[in-house]
């Protein structure tokens, strides 16, 4: 078995259509945007981070350009076209021929949790199923997942052939297995759409802030 190399990728192409005029990844938490405090976030569970967008979207501001990843397919595709993207940037990259898997979260999703990668690590190099996807109180998160490298061009082919673009649609045409997490304060999986959730996520912060 080749070691286990990862790679994530924040997948946060998502048109912010409930958040009124506000891009949800430009929202302020402290002193960092939510984009930022995720990258953040799995950066400290893996040093190479790259970040999926749509074109033209006001959050490449808070990011590093080299770490930016625009979606290839037009139309807003979803979040399998974003995943393709980071499949495409990685082959491209000379320095990434050792990147075996790519670990992919949400971007609007801050409090994801402190193991994921540790967690996917010893999923992948204890199991012989192809893709390993999140789950936490019976509900599987498919944007939290382990994806080999090797997936690449059957992914391409998918977005192809088929007319769903609907994640689990494409995992399930693989061999695959959920990893539970356990329910933790803050949820592991609360994700920001409204601006209800924002006001949610900046209350957590101040509950979660030492004084």
């Amino acid at each position: 078995m080749s070691p286990f190399n990862p790679i994530g990728a924040i997948i946060a192409g998502g048109q912010s259509t409930r958040m009124g005029e506000t891009d949800k990844l430009t929202l302020q938490l402290g002193d960092q945007t939510l984009l930022q405090w995720s990258v953040a976030r799995l950066e400290k569970q893996t040093p190479k981070v790259v970040v999926n967008l749509r074109a033209q979207s006001p959050a490449a501001e808070s990011v590093p350009s080299n770490v930016v990843v625009p979606d290839k397919l037009e139309n807003f595709q979803g979040p399998l076209a974003g995943l393709a993207a980071v499949f495409d940037w990685v082959n491209s990259q000379a320095d990434m021929s050792e990147i075996s898997h790519i670990i992919t979260i949400a971007g609007d999703t801050p409090f994801f949790p402190e193991n994921l990668v540790e967690a996917f690590q010893n999923a992948a190099e204890s199991a012989s199923q192809d893709i390993i996807i999140a789950e936490c109180e019976g509900y599987t998160q498919p944007l939290f997942g382990c994806w080999p490298i090797s997936l690449k061009d059957n992914l391409a082919q998918f977005l192809v052939e088929e007319e769903t673009r609907k994640v689990m649609a494409f995992v399930r045409q693989h061999s695959w297995q959920r990893l539970p997490f356990d329910v933790t304060s803050p949820h592991p999986f609360f994700n920001v759409n409204t601006p209800d959730d924002a006001d949610e996520i900046r209350r957590l912060l101040r509950e979660d802030t030492p004084r």
